[in-house]
Formats: C-alpha cells, sequence, structure tokens
C-alpha cells in the first residue's frame, strides 16, 4: 500500500522519485522487510525502466503544451479572509471552521 501511496505522490508531484525510493525503503526498514534491491540500485535511472518494447533505442519524450507543468506559485488568497503567518501561508492553528472553508473552496476554485 506505501508504494501505491508514493506512486500518487509522485504523480501530485509533491515528491520526487528519488525522495520515494528514500522513504519507500524507510517504510521497509520500518517493519523489518529485507528489500530485494539495495537503496542504491533503486536509484539508478535504467533503460529498461525507461521503454515499454525491446527496439533497443534510446527513449526520448516530447511533450509540448504540458498543462501540468505550469505551477502555481502562490496560495489561493483572494481577500486573506483568514489568518496567515509572517511569511503569508496560511494559519491553520489559528483558523476557524468557516475560515478553514473559506480557505480550501479558494483554493480548489483557483
Amino acid at each position: 500500500m506505501a508504494f501505491i501511496e508514493f506512486l500518487r505522490l509522485i504523480a501530485e508531484d509533491t515528491i520526487t522519485p528519488e525522495e520515494a525510493v528514500h522513504a519507500y525503503h524507510g517504510v521497509l526498514q520500518g517493519k523489518g522487510i529485507t528489500p530485494n534491491r539495495s537503496l542504491e540500485k533503486d536509484l539508478e535511472l535504467t533503460q529498461q525502466s525507461m521503454r515499454y518494447g525491446d527496439a533497443g533505442s534510446t527513449p526520448s519524450v516530447a511533450i509540448r503544451n504540458n498543462p501540468l507543468a505550469k505551477r502555481k506559485t502562490e496560495s489561493p488568497q483572494p481577500d486573506a479572509t483568514w489568518p496567515t503567518k509572517p511569511n503569508g501561508v496560511p494559519d491553520f492553528g489559528s483558523m476557524s471552521a468557516d475560515q478553514r472553508l473559506a480557505y480550501h473552496t479558494a483554493r480548489l476554485s483557483y
């Protein structure tokens, strides 16, 4: 289950694949499971992992007009109707339920 969670985090661009490999090895270690491959081996980028067929050519990917590549740099604060910390991030600890609802509604409609 942890593996699937790490794939989801990679797909959401929350963590990098390298961070996911490190974290997954940590989960295995915490459960007392010996991984099939060493951490160093799992971190190697192989040609086999980058292709589906066996054409023998070096894979390449060209993505044009990728809407996922554009990242939101600002947090959604149209009116800042919720408390924020000095660095501008939302202060969830001091928010009321209504303020949290307003923040997440603005975030999801952004």
